[in-house]
């Protein structure tokens, strides 16, 4: 967990082979948000996912919209 998207919350980035998603989970009001932010196709050979950290305002705005 961390806070990548700069609004002081810290979000759960998870990759699921069997759901073939990248996915970002938020907590607000004590419910938890899921948002899919990559799938993939699931036979895709030598697929490497690797999340790193990185605050958003270093991020091109293009990426998020």
């Amino acid at each position: 967990m961390t806070d990548l998207d700069g609004d002081g919350k810290d979000e759960l980035y998870v990759a699921s082979d069997e759901q073939d998603e990248v996915r970002r989970y938020t907590c607000r009001d004590g419910a938890w948000k899921k948002d899919v932010l990559y799938r993939y196709e699931a036979d895709m050979p030598g697929f490497i996912r690797n999340l790193t950290a990185v605050r958003a305002s270093l991020v091109p705005r293009s990426v998020w919209e």
